[in-house]
């Protein structure tokens, strides 16, 4: 008997072993479209686990000198660049900050459950998806 998948996110039911090959048949098969979401990218920070995207909204507010006071926490890169744009900042001063936050920090992948983590560690996918995620066919979606 398989166990369920000890990756699974909080509240999301597990898939067992069956349920994970069943699932990556239909989506290799185009019966299912797989859409990976932000849950999935998680990076390890000296404060825990979090969610990439909302670790670099703040990042990005730093950035562009926006005051996270002003918005909804957490807050997203979408309202990071909504309120930039409202105050009269450049979309693409913008993309450059993001592109220059994510290049000048060093991502290292691993497993959630490895002991001693750096600061801005990139959690790996659920197991059964790893090695999977470049393999999908393209959909036609």
């Amino acid at each position: 008997m398989a166990s369920p998948d000890a990756d699974a996110a909080p509240g999301l039911p597990a898939l067992d072993d069956d349920g994970w090959e069943d699932l990556l048949n239909y989506i290799e098969k185009k019966r299912v479209t797989p859409i990976v979401g932000p849950e999935l990218l998680r990076v390890e920070t000296d404060a825990g686990p979090r969610l990439l995207y909302d670790w670099l909204a703040e990042k990005l507010a730093a950035k562009l000198s926006v005051d996270l006071r002003q918005l909804p926490q957490p807050c997203t890169l979408n309202d990071v660049v909504c309120w930039y744009l409202a105050a009269r900042g450049r979309r693409e001063e913008a993309n450059t900050r993001l592109s220059s936050i994510l290049r000048e920090t060093n991502f290292t992948v691993r497993s959630g459950k490895t002991p001693g983590a750096r600061a801005y560690t990139l959690l790996a996918p659920p197991a059964p998806l790893r090695g999977q995620l470049g393999k999908w066919p393209p959909s036609d979606v």
